[in-house]
This record gives structure tokens, C-alpha cells and sequence, in this order.
């Protein structure tokens, strides 16, 4: 896994690459926490470079997710079988605000639509 993290104003970007897996979910729950304890007023997920997206790697989102409650907003940019299928299934998608592009997460993020 591969992550890549871009900042925007007071927006981080968090672009993962590759695989999250029980084995690297850990590595993405340590940079997602400390990107949290820097308080940014939002956090974007992208996972559209991601190729398998284990229960593992749901949990960190969701971990994510409720960490950032009252601070920083967290959304995900999913698309696809590897992505959004499993947050679809999972029910995640109905708890985290899920987007099929970065430039739509943004939009929401910073006028509140998309």
C-alpha cells in the first residue's frame, strides 16, 4: 500500500494506492489518526487507486470517521468493485459520506454540494 497525502487549504487529501488488507490497514488507521490530531477541517479518503479493500480496512474508515466527529469532516472517494461495492454491501456507505470523484468530495466539503 501506497498513501499519499496532499493538503488544501485546511483540506487534507489521504490518496491510497494498492491494497488494504489486514496487514496494512494498521499503517492507514497511524497516518489517518495522525492527520486527526492535526485537526484539519477535513479529511479526504481517496481510494480510487485501491485494488482490494478488506473489513480491515472498512474498520479504519469507520474509526476514522467517528475520531474526526465534532472536528474534522471525513468523506471517501470510492468507485468501483475493489471500493465502493464493499462499503455498499457493508452498509459503511450509509454511516460515511461516500463520493465517486475527489473534485465532488471538495465541492461538498467546501460549498456543500456537489
Amino acid at each position: 500500500m501506497r498513501v499519499y497525502e496532499l493538503h488544501f487549504y485546511k483540506t487534507v487529501v489521504l490518496a491510497v494506492h494498492g491494497e488494504v488488507d489486514v496487514v496494512t490497514a494498521p499503517d492507514l488507521a497511524r497516518r489517518t489518526a495522525a492527520i486527526l490530531d492535526k485537526a484539519p477541517d477535513s479529511l479526504v479518503i481517496d481510494l480510487t487507486g485501491v485494488q482490494f479493500l478488506s473489513s480491515a480496512g472498512l474498520e479504519v474508515l469507520i474509526d476514522t470517521y467517528q475520531s474526526g466527529l465534532g472536528t474534522t469532516r471525513v468523506v471517501v472517494v470510492a468507485e468501483g468493485p475493489y471500493t465502493a461495492r464493499p462499503m455498499k454491501l457493508t452498509g459503511v456507505d450509509s454511516v460515511i459520506p461516500v463520493f465517486v470523484g475527489r473534485a465532488e468530495a471538495l465541492l461538498f466539503l467546501n460549498f456543500g454540494r456537489t
